[in-house]
């Protein structure tokens, strides 16, 4: 069983926070959590989430992306999730998520991701 990663890489005023394995209730939510008010109250004015990686997402490590989604909008940050899976897809979807977090497919080159 995979426990949760979380990688990031900073570009200008973009972060990219890279997730892998299982983001769950508990030790990979809290990391999530960490992580994502840390982007907030840096310089940041985008926030990229890349879910290639992920292969499990419970309740609250989307309630997390759906808290600081919020909290970005009221600070002025761009949150965008990239590289979601179909079945984040469907999660985002039967929870109404999809209109608030979007899925824009990027592009990668030279390791970071790029908006298309």
């Amino acid at each position: 069983m995979k426990f949760s990663g979380i990688m990031i890489a900073n570009s200008g005023d973009t972060t990219i926070v890279s997730l892998s394995g299982r983001i769950v209730c508990g030790i990979g939510s809290e990391l999530l959590r960490e992580t994502l008010a840390r982007c907030a109250s840096q310089s940041t004015r985008h926030v990229v989430v890349d879910l290639a990686g992920l292969t499990t997402l419970d309740a609250a490590g989307l309630g997390h992306l759906a808290y600081y989604y919020g909290q970005f909008q009221f600070a002025g940050i761009r949150m965008q999730v990239i590289h979601p899976r179909s079945w984040i897809k469907e999660m985002f979807r039967m929870t109404g998520l999809t209109r608030l977090l979007g899925h824009k497919c990027c592009r990668r080159s030279t390791g970071v991701a790029r908006c298309a």
